[in-house]
């Protein structure tokens, strides 16, 4: 074991060398002289190395208690570099909470600035963070509540101000979207304010071109969100994914149940605690062999593109600028892909002995089904084993449909 003495004596060499210390706690001596505590340490097979700091700012003593703990989280199978990071992000979150929502708004303002709006676009960008600085800019970011919102609405209400009120809407609920995206707060709480959906393009002309303008993105933003309009994924869920969840041999993308939305008010029977299993139609699988060359050595699908971003896959922020920055705000959004599948296909219909009926029975329970509601009707579905193979059909014929949608322009089907 080590001691004091043989820390602070030892002599840089020409390579590194470690003094061993016990249990896997060792001393690492660089050429240049630098000391550095590590432990190294396995969790399921597999070999790690933490860092645990610098000597002789961390003395000896004070390394073996950090030492002390690392070992209980590895006895307890958690890698203590990933709980590092967990604690640094909590550290952060925390920090971020107590930012007033003022100061909130502007760093979304800014971003908006940033986007070469038109001049009427950004003064009224200007006046909304303006006006809701002045009612709740002190709040803390976090405690930022629905009532606060609907009592600067009420006021634009009660002036029959309706489209001043609806824009100011608009653009708060964005601004606490950004707070949710970026990590600043745990929950959104505004969305319940009003009874807005999200915005989406369901028609088949305007999805067309909204398809259009996505191809003309930056590839990786431009993968996401055609990968949103052929899986019907949330957009959390999408940007989640790792490689591991994608069955090639299958045909599936899995989303795992700890990923899913509203994972606490699941009920009914098989349907709790399950896996969303989503088919993938050819032209899926040739977006993910493209993406699969730039980012499959690593976990996700859409890894963070700065290392110091809070989480390790992109954040949905991203893809909100993207549509905002084509002039879709307020027309469509991520989340809006589900609302234009779930629309287009519920139109689907077939010709029988000359009737025109679905395409498929219980049509709109087996959309919601994909679309992972989870209700009486879908409950049923999975009470009858999922009818997998016709929501194999559904998602191809929606892939298909959206090359029709695209007209002229490249076909995805082509690449597959």
């Amino acid at each position: 074991m080590l001691t004091d003495t043989k820390c602070r004596t030892a002599k840089p060499t020409a390579k590194n060398y470690i003094l061993s210390d016990s249990g896997g706690l060792y001393l690492l001596v660089t050429p240049k002289g630098g000391k550095y505590w590590r432990y190294k340490y396995r969790v399921a097979g597999k070999e790690g190395r933490h860092a645990i700091g610098i000597y002789p700012e961390v003395t000896l003593e004070e390394a073996r208690d950090l030492h002390r703990d690392a070992r209980k989280l590895v006895a307890a199978g958690k890698h203590p570099v990933e709980a590092k990071r967990e604690v640094v992000v909590a550290q952060k979150v925390e920090r971020s909470a107590k930012r007033p929502f003022a100061e909130v708004a502007d760093e979304w303002l800014a971003g908006q600035m940033k986007l070469g709006k038109a001049h009427n676009t950004t003064r009224r960008y200007v006046y909304n963070v303006k006006v809701l600085s002045e009612a709740f800019g002190r709040v803390g970011i976090a405690d930022v509540r629905k009532s606060h919102l609907t009592q600067v609405l009420l006021a634009f209400e009660n002036q029959n101000n309706h489209e001043t009120r609806r824009r100011i809407q608009v653009d708060a609920l964005a601004i606490m979207e950004m707070a949710h995206d970026r990590s600043y707060v745990e929950v959104n709480t505004t969305p319940g304010a009003v009874s807005q959906p999200r915005p989406a393009v369901t028609d088949a002309v305007g999805f067309g071109r909204l398809l259009g303008d996505i191809d003309r993105m930056p590839t990786r933003t431009g993968t996401a969100l055609r990968l949103l309009a052929l899986t019907g994924l949330r957009p959390g869920e999408l940007l989640q994914t790792e490689w591991k969840n994608i069955d090639w041999k299958r045909n599936r993308l899995i989303v795992p149940f700890a990923n899913l939305k509203m994972r606490t008010k699941r009920k009914g029977g098989d349907a709790d605690n399950r896996n969303l299993e989503v088919p993938l139609s050819r032209q899926a699988l040739a977006e993910l062999k493209v993406l699969f060359k730039t980012t499959g050595e690593g976990r996700y699908l859409f890894p963070a593109l700065s290392t110091d971003s809070a989480t390790p896959y992109m954040r949905g922020y991203r893809l909100h600028r993207a549509l905002d920055r084509a002039e879709y705000q307020g027309i469509h959004c991520p989340h809006g892909f589900r609302s234009s599948f779930s629309t287009i296909m519920n139109q689907e219909r077939v010709i029988i002995e000359g009737h025109e009926v679905p395409r498929w029975t219980d049509q709109k329970p087996l959309i919601e089904l994909q679309l992972d509601h989870n209700d009486a009707s879908v409950q049923a579905i999975y009470d009858r084993g999922g009818r997998w193979k016709e929501r194999c059909e559904l998602m191809q014929l929606w892939a298909d449909r959206i090359d029709e949608m695209r007209g002229s322009r490249a076909k995805l089907h082509l690449v597959a």
